[in-house]
């Protein structure tokens, strides 16, 4: 189930990436998508999925937040572009990681 600080924080991504007027392609992974799908699973980040250019325009996005922007990596079996981002929302001054 999804924390109230949860909803508010996937509600804010929601809107900065409606708001954008961008063509973005993006999906939640990890624990806050198997919340979402009603599994009982307490997340505790919210991961998210994109194609490469979303990557970067949410890394532009979410800039204020930033805690490691959204840069290429990889290896011969596996290849990212992987951004770090703590979204805080004032409920109790807490935040949620959000990785991009």
């Amino acid at each position: 189930m999804l924390t109230e600080l949860h909803e508010k924080v996937l509600l804010k991504i929601c809107m900065l990436l409606h708001d954008s007027g961008k063509d973005v392609c993006w999906g939640l992974t990890g624990s806050t998508s198997f919340a979402l799908q009603g599994m009982d699973y307490e997340p505790h980040d919210i991961d998210i999925q994109t194609d490469e250019a979303t990557a970067y325009i949410l890394g532009k996005l979410l800039k204020g937040y930033e805690v490691q922007p959204v840069t290429f990596s990889g290896n011969e079996k596996i290849r990212s572009h992987f951004g770090k981002f703590l979204v805080v929302e004032w409920i109790s001054g807490s935040g949620v990681e959000t990785f991009i």
